[in-house]
C-alpha cells in the first residue's frame, strides 16, 4: 500500500463543496483536500464527513454573528 508524503498521515480525502449563487443561480464547486492521522479503523468516510462538517459549523457560527 504506498504512503503518503507527510509523516503520521493515514487518509487523505477530497471534499467537494457546492454552491448556488443567490442572484444568479449558478453552482460552483471547490474542491479541498486534507489529511488525517486517523485510520480508516478510527474513522471512516462518514466519520470523517461528520467532523469536517462539524468544524465549519463552529467556523459559521463564530465568524457570521446574525443580529436579532
Amino acid at each position: 500500500m504506498p504512503r503518503l508524503p507527510f509523516p503520521h498521515a493515514d487518509q487523505a480525502l477530497q471534499i467537494a463543496r457546492r454552491r448556488r449563487t443567490i442572484r444568479t443561480g449558478k453552482v460552483s464547486i471547490e474542491r479541498v483536500y486534507a489529511i488525517t492521522s486517523l485510520t480508516v479503523y478510527q474513522a471512516n468516510r462518514a466519520d470523517l464527513a461528520q467532523r469536517v462538517r462539524g468544524h465549519w459549523a463552529i467556523e459559521y457560527r463564530e465568524h457570521h454573528v446574525c443580529g436579532t
